[in-house]
């Protein structure tokens, strides 16, 4: 059974809103450079994994199929990526 705690979460700020931005345009040369690595990283991880501050989420990519991913993001700006 999943449960979620939902809580107000406050309008993002300018310099929040610029940051998301920045790091949404930078994915993508991102996932170039780190791409083999991280599949080799993530190869081997197992259960659940809680990535905190995980920006647009592309990490979760990586994890094996039998894996469960949650992010915690404290920019309300990268929510919706």
């Amino acid at each position: 059974m999943n449960t979620h705690t939902v809580q107000e979460i406050p309008h993002p700020v300018l310099r929040e809103k610029l940051f998301a931005r920045f790091m949404l345009a930078d994915d993508k040369s991102s996932h170039d450079q780190y791409y083999e690595r991280k599949l080799d990283l993530f190869s081997e991880v197992k259960g659940n994994v809680l990535e905190i501050g995980p920006g647009t989420g592309v990490n979760f990519a990586f994890l094996p199929s039998d894996c469960q991913g949650t992010g915690i993001e404290p920019n309300p700006a990268m929510h919706e990526h």
